[in-house]
């Protein structure tokens, strides 16, 4: 059985204000985070500037949309 770790937005930041070297090692395949309108472009800048891959779904709540990102490979630097 697969046991797949979800991710805070704010840990991420944390890590990637370190250094994005150790967010990028920080993310494996599968993994989840989940974020709302507030994090979104801000998660997926960090995302793109460190070539991680990833998979986006929306969930739509009442009054707010929730962001489901699944980690993919890691594109080569």
């Amino acid at each position: 059985m697969e046991n797949n770790k979800t991710h805070t937005v704010d840990e991420l930041r944390l890590l990637y204000s370190i250094s994005p070297a150790k967010l990028r090692k920080h993310l494996k395949l599968n993994e989840k985070i989940y974020t709302d309108d507030d994090g979104i472009s801000q998660l997926e800048g960090m995302l793109r500037n460190c070539k991680v891959i990833y998979e986006l779904k929306t969930h739509d709540i009442p009054g707010r949309k929730v962001y489901e990102i699944t980690i993919g490979e890691k594109q080569a630097i």
